[in-house]
């Protein structure tokens, strides 16, 4: 075999050693025709998960959707597959869709507000705002951490609900007010 007297295999490591400087450089297009190669729709390797960081960067959200479509729910169901799902949904304007991949997300990570922010953003968009309202303020009194408060206060300041916004903003400056990001 090819593998046994190593000829093959050093081809394959330059070539996703090329994708790797492709990507390394934003050559995004390059490289995704790489690691499509390599990458196994089955059950994950790097290159499935290059490959669809490839398609995200460079703003192929309706090919990667499709593409996303295609894997095992095994990969599906991954955290980072399911968050460029739901902001390639997003930026295409599909919010209901976005919106329960946000939700899901954060029923499977509590502690990251992101993912409730931009559920509640949706919710808004889609002309819900209760729904978004009910959201931020389930969390809000367990928000403590400086980025939380400032990401929740970006959340009810989408919303117009500005005086909540700038209790939270306050609280964020007051926990450190010497973060810029509060």
């Amino acid at each position: 075999s090819l593998f046994a007297c190593g000829i093959a295999e050093p081809m394959f490591l330059s070539e996703i050693d090329l994708a790797d400087f492709l990507y390394s450089v934003k050559d995004f297009l390059r490289a995704a025709e790489i690691y499509h190669r390599y990458m196994n729709i089955k059950e994950a390797n790097p290159a499935t998960f290059r490959y669809a960081e490839c398609l995200y960067n460079s703003g192929q959200y309706g090919n990667l959707l499709k593409w996303i479509e295609t894997l095992n729910d095994s990969i599906r169901e991954k955290n980072f597959i399911q968050q460029i799902e739901a902001y390639s949904n997003l930026y295409l304007g599909n919010l209901e869709k976005a919106s329960s991949l946000f939700k899901e997300l954060f029923e499977k990570n509590p502690n990251n507000f992101k993912y409730l922010v931009f559920y509640g953003m949706c919710q808004f968009r889609l002309g819900k705002e209760d729904e978004a309202k009910k959201a931020y303020d389930a969390v809000k009194n367990r928000v403590n951490e400086t980025a939380d408060l400032a990401m929740l206060a970006g959340g009810y300041e989408f919303i117009g609900e500005w005086k909540v916004a700038l209790e939270l903003t306050y609280k964020a400056l007051e926990n450190d007010p010497n973060n810029p990001k509060a």
